[in-house]
């Protein structure tokens, strides 16, 4: 799903919340990158790809608006979490923000597939469906989404399919996810692992995060605090 930004060169990390999509452009880039750029020192204050000047509200959300019309499927999915939450202006429709999400899944946002898996399975905004639901997760893990991975493999725990479970729960981790964490643990007390294997699994989710790291990106985290 994703790799580098382009800005710092420094893996995307997998927590969704952690990198944003430039709604002038469509270029993704980490929380840290855009943090410097609205905030860090002698910044232009203008999106490092087109150039245009970093939106205020009312601008953020034109721009939104026409990149939506050229049917980009990650800014669709941020216009749907937006209506989600009620943020940027917008007014608080999950109506609204399932349709967005269900638009973007289809034109290829993975994070929209895991959304939409989500409403699938809950029944709270659509009827219950699941193999809508295992098959919209099945496509977020294949494009690389670790909550679509993550979820997947609780839905094959929940039919007993313990050990698919755990190969998605390693590729999550693999990923640089700790949700995963607790169910692999409990994998290697029933001895489904080795001791061997769950120290690589640890190692290989610990490398993960030690790559994503970067200085800009705990000040991002902090900010937000």
């Amino acid at each position: 799903m994703k790799s580098d930004c382009p800005i710092c060169f420094i893996p995307i990390p997998v927590e969704c919340d952690e990198y944003v999509n430039m709604p002038c452009c469509g270029n993704l880039i980490c929380a840290g990158c855009s943090h410097a750029l609205r905030n860090g020192k002698g910044s232009s204050g203008a999106c490092a790809f087109c150039r245009t000047p970093i939106a205020n509200e009312n601008e953020f959300l034109a721009q939104s608006r026409k990149r939506m019309e050229l049917d980009d499927a990650e800014i669709t999915f941020c216009m749907g979490c937006y209506y989600s939450s009620g943020s940027h202006g917008l007014p608080k429709d999950k109506k609204k923000a399932f349709e967005l999400f269900l638009r973007a899944a289809e034109l290829g946002s993975a994070r929209a597939c895991t959304n939409v898996a989500i409403a699938y399975r809950t029944g709270v905004l659509v009827e219950r469906n699941e193999s809508k639901h295992i098959h919209y997760l099945s496509k977020a893990a294949k494009l690389g989404e670790v909550r679509g991975r993550y979820n997947l493999a609780l839905a094959e725990e929940s039919k007993g399919n313990i050990e698919l479970a755990l190969r998605h729960w390693k590729i999550a981790a693999a990923q640089g996810s700790s949700a995963p964490l607790p169910h692999i643990l409990e994998s290697y007390q029933r001895g489904m692992l080795s001791k061997d294997e769950y120290t690589d699994i640890l190692r290989a989710c610990q490398r993960a995060k030690d790559a994503e790291w970067s200085r800009d990106r705990e000040i991002a985290k902090k900010s937000c605090c």
